[in-house]
């Protein structure tokens, strides 16, 4: 549904901490999701979206959806055809939010809700912001975690082309230890989320957001994929106001950042302008040839082009990076 994010039949964990940017990046999804519009560089496909929402107040998350709208040019979801949104936080008069106040009396409950609600869009992405607010759960609970995930693949072979996205809040770090770089070691990092051993652990993409500069601007996502590699992205807020994110612009970040030092080394190697069979002549390995350009595609130093692969930038002076043409 959205390549390296999500998939049909597969649970997805974002973890960040407060004031990342986590409810505005689900807004911007949303938005993506329901008009099948590639997001960042990664494939899309057209879903309805069922989001289950306990923190943000509904009109901020109205004013996301129109002003992201307006900056993409493309419809606000329609609702309640391609999205149902269920607030905690609004006005009781919403059909939505006094289902969910009432559905969160218990766990069964809940779970009438939205299987009520995948009869009606069986193929939707299911979001949980956060996920701990959805249910009764101990985040340290190891017992009750595995208990809720084979709840929810067992909704799975009810509704096998549903997907669900959950947050989740990191717990507070020691503010003397050093925290790990989500993009560098995004194992580390991911130990760093409060109950990782076990929601992570159980769910198929394991997923955290971190600003990646001292400036706060630029985010960076990363993570794990059960079965497969994944690749991280490089995000920064878009529009006037802020409406959403784009790919982050190249020269906000080093070569440095991104590749090892071997991958570096390839990186140099390839002309500005080559097809695999040029690659696999210069002498590097068709797997490290794999990872490095899946690794370049995933921040936006590579495009295809007319048959062959073009590097976007060239290396500048230290520390820098310049456009090609």
């Amino acid at each position: 549904m959205v390549d390296g994010f999500l998939a049909e039949s597969k649970i997805t964990v974002l973890g960040g901490d407060y004031g990342v940017g986590k409810s505005p990046l689900i807004a911007d999804l949303v938005l993506h999701i329901t008009n099948g519009l590639d997001w960042c560089g990664r494939k899309v496909e057209k879903r309805p979206v069922i989001h289950f929402d306990f923190e943000t107040p509904a009109t901020k998350y109205k004013e996301d959806l129109e002003n992201g709208a307006k900056r993409l040019g493309i419809p606000v979801p329609s609702v309640p055809q391609m999205l149902e949104p269920l607030f905690q936080h609004d006005d009781n008069k919403e059909p939505g939010t006094a289902r969910l106040i009432e559905a969160l009396d218990s766990d069964e409950k809940s779970f009438a809700l939205l299987e009520e609600l995948l009869d009606r869009k069986p193929n939707a992405v299911v979001i949980f912001d956060p996920i701990e607010l959805f249910v009764s759960m101990d985040k340290n609970d190891g017992k009750g975690i595995v208990r809720l995930y084979r709840r929810l693949r067992k909704l799975f072979t009810r509704y096998p082309h549903a997907a669900v996205l959950c947050t989740f809040n990191l717990k507070k770090t020691d503010k003397k230890a050093a925290k790990p770089n989500l993009l560098a070691d995004p194992r580390g990092w991911l130990d760093e989320v409060s109950g990782a051993k076990e929601i992570m652990s159980r769910s198929d993409f394991r997923l955290g957001i971190d600003f990646f500069d001292d400036e706060q601007i630029v985010r960076v996502i990363n993570g794990i994929e059960r079965g497969g590699p994944s690749e991280p992205l490089l995000i920064q807020p878009a529009g006037e106001p802020e409406a959403g994110f784009e790919q982050c612009h190249p020269d906000r970040f080093r070569l440095e950042d991104i590749f090892s030092a071997r991958q570096l080394d390839y990186w140099h190697r390839l002309p500005e302008s080559f097809t695999h069979y040029d690659a696999r002549r210069l002498g590097i390995p068709k797997s490290s040839l794999s990872r490095v350009m899946n690794r370049a595609k995933s921040v936006g130093l590579l495009r295809s082009e007319n048959g062959k692969w073009v590097k976007t930038v060239r290396a500048g002076s230290p520390g820098k990076l310049e456009l090609v043409d």
